[in-house]
Parts: structure tokens; C-alpha cells; sequence
């Protein structure tokens, strides 16, 4: 997914995501993805400060034909317990 994130900047398309902090033994992992975004021109929005969010959402807004088009994806949270 942040493959495609930077895809879209390169390209010129305004990106921005939201980024879990607090995440189960990945807070490392996803502060440096955080970071490499932000260098590269994605507006980064962190979670809420003791709240856990388990989802993942992908909304795309596009202008196709004179027209402003959504496409939503939303796929199921993973958890392991």
C-alpha cells in the first residue's frame, strides 16, 4: 500500500493517509513509513492518541468525464489474539 501511496505522488496526485501508531509490535515500523511519506509529499495524519483503530478504508476520488467519481474500498481488520 505505500508503494502505491508514493505512486500516486510521483504522479501527481494528492495523497493522504492516516497511520496507526499504536499497532502491536509494528509502532517502529510504522512511525518509519510515517516519516518516509511525509518526505515524500503525503499528508500524514496520525491516530488518536490510547486509541486503537482496526480497519482499513481506501477511498480514491477522481474526475472521469466532467464528473467527480468514488471508489471505496474496505477490507477487514486483521487481529491475532
Amino acid at each position: 500500500m505505500v508503494d502505491a501511496l508514493l505512486d500516486a505522488v510521483t504522479n501527481g496526485r494528492e495523497v493522504a493517509t492516516l497511520v496507526e501508531l499504536k499497532a502491536r509490535f509494528d509502532e517502529e515500523s510504522n512511525i518509519g513509513w510515517a516519516r518516509v511519506l511525509e518526505s515524500e509529499g503525503v499528508h500524514v495524519v496520525y491516530g488518536l492518541l490510547g486509541l486503537k483503530v482496526h480497519s482499513k478504508v481506501t477511498l480514491i476520488v477522481r474526475r472521469e468525464g466532467g464528473h467527480i467519481r468514488r471508489y471505496v474500498h474496505v477490507g477487514p481488520a486483521t487481529t491475532t489474539s
